[in-house]
């Protein structure tokens, strides 16, 4: 699904990174951006910026979800949301439809100031909705992580989540095999991270390379 000619691109190259949740897409991003010409953007943090005292999108989330989502801070508890969200497929459309469009609009706000930067030759956005969102519209290359869903539960799990959560946040997310149908690269994590992280490394080094070769 290739969409642009390296060599022909006069800005920073676009790679949206994403997969099922518990893939390897955050490392692997992290792995991508080690190089000092890549940068990195982390798509969900950028997201949680929404959920903060003072966001322009709080009155509506509150009005949409209730008082009982907020912490002390009068911002939003994420877990509290999560519970909430996470339990209805209704109620994870409703939150999208509030936030996609301003992430949308702050994204390209963000890929646009680096898009000209001096010594930034690669933008990375690590995003779990990268495809649902539109957001790889964008995207001169979509790398997909794909990861057994045994290997991806168990390390999950050891990270606090139950299986309830877990599955919660997969109905809220495309298949693997839907995700990868927008993907140009489909990267397998079935070994160790230092396997993980040396595909990532040959990835930049060939992205890399390619741009060298513009005027």
């Amino acid at each position: 699904m290739g969409r642009t000619r390296l060599k022909d691109l006069r800005r920073a190259m676009r790679v949206g990174v994403t997969g099922a949740i518990g893939s390897g897409k955050t490392f692997f991003a992290s792995a991508l951006s080690e190089d000092p010409r890549i940068r990195r953007l982390d798509a969900d943090r950028i997201g949680h910026e929404a959920l903060q005292p003072g966001s322009s999108l709080l009155p509506r989330i509150i009005a949409q979800f209730g008082r009982k989502i907020l912490d002390r801070s009068g911002g939003v508890d994420r877990r509290r949301l999560a519970a909430e969200v996470f339990s209805r497929p209704a109620r994870v459309e409703e939150l999208n439809a509030i936030v996609h469009p301003w992430l949308l609009a702050t994204l390209k706000r963000r890929i646009t100031r680096l898009n000209h930067r001096p010594g930034i030759d690669i933008v990375v956005l690590d995003a779990a909705l990268l495809c649902e969102s539109g957001i790889a519209s964008m995207m001169d290359r979509v790398v997909v992580l794909e990861a057994a869903e045994a290997k991806r539960h168990l390390w999950l799990e050891e990270r606090g989540y139950s299986l309830t959560q877990i599955l919660g946040r997969e109905s809220a997310q495309w298949t693997p095999e839907k995700k990868k149908q927008l993907a140009d690269i489909v990267v397998k994590n079935d070994g160790t991270e230092k396997d993980l992280q040396f595909q990532a490394h040959r990835l930049a080094r060939i992205w890399l390379r390619a741009l060298q070769t513009r005027e």
